[in-house]
């Protein structure tokens, strides 16, 4: 990238902003360009940004010692929060001096108060993480969950016989006048009891499929295409059959896969009007003959 040039005063307005220990981002925000573009025009101008001196590095370490903060720090100073961290590492210095027991105390005396952890962080001058450490460490129950209206037996064996009689949640809280649907839901999943059992409970989706063809075919499953087409000679394998449209309205038919296998078995006389078992080179020739691709939706 070729050196442009620039109006001195501009030149010069960028190299007092380099000069000025501050990261690259603040630099940028001041002179309105991107940091990588004032980056890399300070090192295709072999302008470089000043290390700091010892005096600097002592004031922070001064600061550190006060008790500050890194951040805190980094503001007064109008230096990268990085370098002061840096400082405090390599003079192993922490941003604030260890808790003292008199701050635990006073920790576990607001918390005994009922004040919440933000506010024990800004009275004690702490972060909300070592707030939280020191409380943990020291005070038992304080990570421990209370349970604020726990289960009685009874309420348990209530809960029991209904859900044996198949209420639903919303109704078997009905008789349990302290708990809602869901926490009826977390207790029968906590007590490890069994769904609901329908009429196709433990049945596969294959076997469902076999049955709804079944009872299509009103016993014998096979294709029930037309004699003068001549197709499969009466198709007995499943993998070649399909559930097909009579009239060739599909597209109005909200009922697919295990769905519509449910429907069928539950009402054969019914769908024997709408369905019919097919081979697939049955169903193209119908579809053929009767134009049913072009069909308008």
């Amino acid at each position: 990238m070729p050196n442009v040039e620039l109006p001195v005063e501009e030149h010069q307005r960028r190299v007092k902003a380099i000069k000025t220990p501050r990261t690259w981002r603040q630099i940028a925000v001041e002179l309105g360009l991107s940091a990588d573009g004032i980056q890399r025009w300070a090192y295709l101008n072999g302008i470089k940004r000043p290390k700091y001196k010892e005096s600097r590095e002592k004031e922070v370490v001064k600061l550190l010692k006060q008790g500050k903060e890194y951040q805190e720090i980094a503001d007064s100073l109008k230096i990268p929060h990085s370098t002061v961290r840096s400082i405090a590492r390599r003079n192993n210095l922490t941003g604030k001096p260890s808790v003292s027991p008199k701050e635990v105390e006073e920790m576990l005396r607001l918390r005994k108060n009922g004040c919440p952890l933000l506010q024990i962080a800004k009275k004690t001058g702490r972060s909300a993480q070592t707030v939280y450490k020191y409380l943990s460490k020291n005070d038992p129950n304080y990570r421990k969950r209370q349970q604020v209206n726990p289960w009685t037996q009874k309420e348990v064996d209530i809960l029991v016989e209904k859900w044996k009689e198949g209420l639903l949640y919303k109704d078997i809280s009905k008789f349990l006048p302290n708990r809602n649907p869901v926490a009826v839901r977390s207790k029968i999943s906590y007590l490890g009891l069994s769904r609901y059992k329908t009429k196709f409970s433990g049945i596969s989706s294959q076997k469902q499929r076999e049955m709804a063809l079944s009872d299509l075919c009103g016993g014998e499953i096979r294709c029930q295409a037309k004699k003068s087409w001549d197709c499969c000679n009466r198709q007995k394998d499943l993998r070649f059959l399909q559930i097909d449209h009579i009239n060739g309205d599909g597209y109005k038919d909200n009922l697919k896969g295990e769905k519509r296998h449910k429907a069928i078995i539950e009402d054969p006389e019914k769908y024997r009007k709408i369905y019919q078992v097919l081979c697939a080179n049955a169903n193209n020739i119908k579809k053929a003959e009767n134009k049913e691709h072009g069909r308008s939706r």
